[in-house]
């Protein structure tokens, strides 16, 4: 007789080992806060390994890593809590204008554009026969959008979303793909011909696969969790594919002060396409 083992999807693991986790966390949590309160007490500790009494050599020492051990295990538990344990939602700040911020978070969209060299030996957009030479010698920002708007790019809401953090931006971080990868070349460009002042791009090195939800939240949370000012991070949801603008949407939700923000793709009443930011957080 065959045996037959059910094929696990690396996913379905990391969920299987989160709930494994939680179970540890939760109950290291209720056994250390057990083992401090009898030691307050002043009952003997480990009774059977290594007694531990009030007053003996080392009772405040194994009292005091108990402490730490509780709250890191307190911490992980309810870490790990949130993503099983309903929600409820708070607006720390309704829809309504941008406040610039210094760190925005893009996701690199996929782009039909290369880059090529002009004869004047400046980069230019390529697609097909239609050619963008990115001349710094034009300065306006409006004569460089409705240039930009000839080749309908993803670029364009990029450029859009990031023009109202353009006077205090100083990094720019990317969720990326293998696929959106290529287009690297073509945002740099474009971006150093818009905004030549920002100092740091940075494109995340773990590559993420934009139809996984869970992986893009993962990916867009790491890139918060090292920002040491939440409040001056801003993700922008417009670009990429519809699972790229849940999972960024998400990822945003534990944070207060981390602001959420999209381009609307049409016009509005005078005729143009607003950007619009919110800070809503969830609380179990």
């Amino acid at each position: 007789m065959m045996l037959r083992f059910a094929r696990v999807d690396p996913p379905q693991i990391r969920e299987y080992a989160n709930k494994l986790a939680l179970a540890v966390f939760a109950l290291s949590s209720a056994l250390l806060e057990s083992w401090i309160a009898d030691g307050i007490e002043g009952n003997v500790l480990f009774s059977r390994i290594y007694p531990l009494q009030m007053g003996q050599p080392g009772f405040f020492l194994g009292m005091m890593v108990m402490v730490i051990l509780l709250l890191f295990s307190a911490f992980m538990a309810y870490r790990l809590g949130r993503k099983y344990f309903s929600a409820r939602f708070r607006t720390v700040r309704a829809r309504g204008q941008v406040e610039p911020k210094s760190h925005l978070v893009f996701a690199l969209s996929s782009i039909n554009q290369k880059l090529g060299k002009s004869a004047q030996g400046h980069d230019c957009l390529i697609e097909d026969t239609k050619v963008l030479e990115l001349d710094p010698g034009i300065v306006e920002f409006d004569e460089k959008m409705r240039q930009l708007e000839r080749f309908k790019t993803p670029i364009e809401q990029f450029i859009r979303g990031l023009k109202p953090h353009a006077d205090c931006v100083k990094q720019i971080t990317f969720v990326t793909s293998e696929t959106s990868m290529a287009g690297e070349p073509v945002f740099r460009a474009v971006l150093d011909w818009f905004f030549p002042q920002i100092a740091t791009i940075k494109f995340s090195e773990e590559k993420v696969d934009f139809t996984d939800v869970m992986a893009l939240k993962d990916g867009y949370r790491r890139i918060i969790d090292r920002e040491q000012e939440k409040d001056q991070l801003s993700v922008d949801i417009t670009g990429g594919t519809k699972p790229v603008s849940v999972a960024g949407a998400l990822a945003t939700l534990g944070y207060p002060g981390v602001d959420l923000q999209y381009v609307e793709t049409t016009p509005g009443h005078d005729n143009v396409k607003k950007v619009i930011s919110f800070d809503v957080v969830s609380q179990t």
